[in-house]
């Protein structure tokens, strides 16, 4: 019986396989995520093969998972030559006002490069809002349009952007940023192709020009395996996280939406890292 668990879990994570659907039925079996833990799931690696879902279609709400999507409309414009990551700017008295994570404080002067470093490592939410600020020359709905697009225009219907940080609806007097697992997990896959991105946000700790020191929300990131890349949450979101494991020749992206808390959140990744290596035994 040992001989055949493990050969499931070898299957599961040799990427060569094609599931079938029994074989994907045996898989869900003996993960056996405690559903109990979180709403929904999603467990692929970074050719579109799925390995694992549970309510992958499920709309939850995203909470900071959206500042994902934002610091890629900050690359795409960086990509297009409107400013560079070591282009300066100056915080707004209105970013200043948004709050929790690190708040940046009005005319202090940051590089993009910084700011895109306080949005992904510690979920600044003010950092946030200022790129979108200064990315969209001060409106910020017209920002919020450029998310939607580009979530558009990579079917991802199920995202819908309403901010730049996921904040909710009390803070912010607009409806929730939501989308689903699935969804999700495609969004970080695009994110694989941007060195720059997936650099910053397997930061562990930072430190800013003006002396602001910083640690990741993502406790994870502090095991090799782990990759980064963003947390979220508010409390009807719940837990959220997304992120990859590098397994040597293919990453792993996870996606679980509404961890009932962080330890559940972390529990519930590193059960995926001891699958993994057990496959590989």
């Amino acid at each position: 019986m040992k001989k055949i668990l493990l050969f499931i879990l070898s299957a599961i994570f040799s990427f060569s396989i094609n599931l079938s659907e029994n074989l994907e039925n045996e898989m869900y079996a003996i993960l056996n995520y405690d559903h109990r833990l979180y709403k929904s799931m999603y467990i692929g690696d970074d050719e579109n093969n799925k390995y694992y879902s549970y309510n992958e279609t499920s709309t939850r709400p995203l909470a900071s998972l959206t500042k994902l999507m934002t610091a890629l409309i900050i690359f795409d414009d960086i990509q297009e030559g409107k400013y560079e990551l070591n282009t300066e700017v100056v915080v707004s008295k209105e970013a200043s006002k948004v709050p929790y994570g690190v708040v940046i404080k009005e005319n202090r002067i940051y590089t993009i490069e910084e700011l895109l470093h306080l949005l992904l490592i510690n979920s600044s939410n003010s950092s946030a809002y200022q790129l979108a600020l200064f990315s969209s020359f001060g409106n910020v709905d017209e920002f919020v349009d450029k998310m939607n697009k580009k979530a558009k225009s990579l079917g991802l219907r199920s995202l819908r952007f309403r901010t730049p940080h996921g904040l909710p609806p009390v803070d912010t007097n607009k409806a929730m940023d939501i989308g689903n697992a699935r969804d999700i997990y495609l969004l970080a896959l695009n994110a694989l192709n941007n060195e720059k991105l997936i650099e910053i946000s397997k930061k562990y700790s930072y430190e800013t020009s003006d002396g602001i020191k910083i640690k990741s929300t993502n406790t994870l990131v502090q095991l090799d395996e782990v990759l980064g890349l963003k947390t979220g949450f508010h409390r009807r979101a719940g837990y959220n996280i997304v992120y990859l494991i590098d397994n040597g020749d293919k990453k792993i992206i996870q996606v679980i939406l509404g961890a009932n808390t962080i330890s559940s959140r972390e529990k519930l990744g590193l059960k995926t890292l001891e699958l993994m290596k057990e496959s590989d035994k």
